[in-house]
Formats: structure tokens, C-alpha cells, sequence
């Protein structure tokens, strides 16, 4: 199996066994198409939106044998989404729960330690 990272960013996993592989990015990026939600109201003059609706993917190449392709994790629901039988999508895991390396300085994330799939 081979990866195709389709985020903005290269991408660096730590392995388990201590080595680190770095997914350099292929351009372009992979997107979501989405449109606005729709206007609830206002809350001390403070607009309120409904949640946008995913309606399209940009940039995302077809699923192929023996490939995984890591997006972004908006990009990947919106995969789940739309089009679930897509079981070849992956994005960095970058919740506390992963536990992502982070800079002991800044605390930027670095690396993931593992790919989720939607």
C-alpha cells in the first residue's frame, strides 16, 4: 500500500516502532464545495447560521488499488458524506485522544501517530 497525501501541508507519522515517515503533499489539495447555512436569528445582535451542507468535492482522485488517500478531516466527512463507499480516505489524527507530537515549545502538532478514517 501507498499514500497520497491530498492536504495543503506535508504530513509525518510516527511509527510505532520510533521512525517518523514524512507524505510529502501532492498538488492540488483536496477541497470540499459546500454551501452556506441558512439564517436562524440573532443573539445580542450576533448573527446565527445553520451548519453549511457539503455539496461537492474538488481535486479528489478516484479511488485506486493499493492507494490511501489522507485529506484534511472536513474533507473526509464530507467524503463519509457523500460518498460512504469510499473505504480508501483517511486524515491525520490530530485529537487529544491520538495523541498527536507537539512541540514541547509552541505546542504546534508536528506528527500524528495515526490516520482515521471517516
Amino acid at each position: 500500500m501507498e499514500f497520497e497525501n491530498r492536504t495543503p501541508h506535508s504530513v509525518t507519522i510516527f511509527r510505532a516502532d520510533g521512525t517518523a515517515l514524512v507524505i510529502p503533499k501532492t498538488i492540488p489539495a483536496a477541497r470540499v464545495e459546500t454551501r452556506p447555512g441558512v439564517h436562524l436569528g440573532e443573539v445580542n445582535g450576533v448573527p446565527i447560521y445553520g451548519q453549511s451542507q457539503f455539496i461537492g468535492l474538488v481535486n479528489l482522485p478516484d479511488k485506486r488499488d493499493g492507494t490511501v488517500i489522507i485529506v484534511s478531516q472536513i474533507t473526509a466527512l464530507a467524503v463519509s458524506a457523500l460518498h460512504p463507499e469510499r473505504d480508501d480516505v483517511v486524515y491525520p489524527g490530530g485529537d487529544p485522544y491520538d495523541a498527536p507530537v507537539r512541540d514541547a515549545t509552541t505546542g504546534r502538532m508536528v506528527a500524528v501517530r495515526r490516520l482515521i478514517r471517516a
